[in-house]
């Protein structure tokens, strides 16, 4: 009877340790991945025809979301020791596509940290309707996308240029089929002449979820 006690003790902590032992290596996984350093540039023409190749597949219809620089500044001061940002495709009840950006701390969790970036409409919303868009969307599209994730160096540096006027958001699809969300950043400035130039820098290199996907 103490041996077959022994054996089922035995048992339990093996399997107890080996389950821990797996959340202690997905939660080390998610953090090797989701760094501050996640993004980087992209050539304008690349990025230019990621975007065409979504047009056509998609019915010739071209999906822009747009977040001015106030609004997203305003934003991103309402969150201290930011590791990233977070941006949540969402559908509303009337089926109206929106993308919700959220910043995030080292916990990775969009909806705690106040109102969210609507970059549909250039308003914030309470990040628990936001919540339930973004979910609602992620029942729509089981294969995703359903969100993407930048780390703050790249944040840091596009809010940091001089000028900044508008980050335009869209969706692409690269050679090989897989989805990307493109940031066209728009600057102003003005000449030693006092004439106005416009610059336009693009990124990408986020962490695309489902493919990579934060632990909510």
């Amino acid at each position: 009877m103490i041996r077959k006690y022994a054996l089922i003790s035995g048992f339990l902590l093996l399997f107890f340790g080996c389950h821990n032992s797996a959340e202690n290596t997905n939660e080390q996984s998610t953090n090797q991945i989701f760094t501050k350093s996640v993004g980087g540039p992209i050539a304008k023409d690349l990025a230019d025809s990621w975007v065409a190749r979504k047009r056509s597949h998609s019915g010739g219809r071209e999906e822009t979301f747009t977040v001015t620089a106030d609004k997203l500044l305003q934003l991103l001061n309402q969150t201290d020791n930011k590791l990233g940002v977070n941006f949540h495709f969402a559908q509303d009840p009337g089926e109206q596509q929106h993308l919700f950006i959220a910043p995030v701390k080292s916990d990775l969790k969009s909806w705690t940290n106040g109102p969210v970036l609507d970059a549909a409409t250039n308003e914030f919303a309470d990040a628990t309707q936001a919540m339930d868009w973004a979910l609602s969307h992620k029942n729509q599209h089981p294969d995703g996308p359903w969100s993407v994730f930048f780390g703050s160096d790249l944040i840091d540096e596009i809010t940091s240029k001089e000028g900044l006027d508008k980050i335009d958001i869209k969706p692409g699809e690269k050679e090989d089929g897989s989805d990307a969300l493109l940031l066209f950043v728009s600057c102003n400035t003005q000449t030693t002449s006092g004439k106005l130039k416009s610059e336009e820098s693009t990124y990408d290199q986020g962490a695309l979820c489902p493919r990579l996907c934060p632990v909510e």
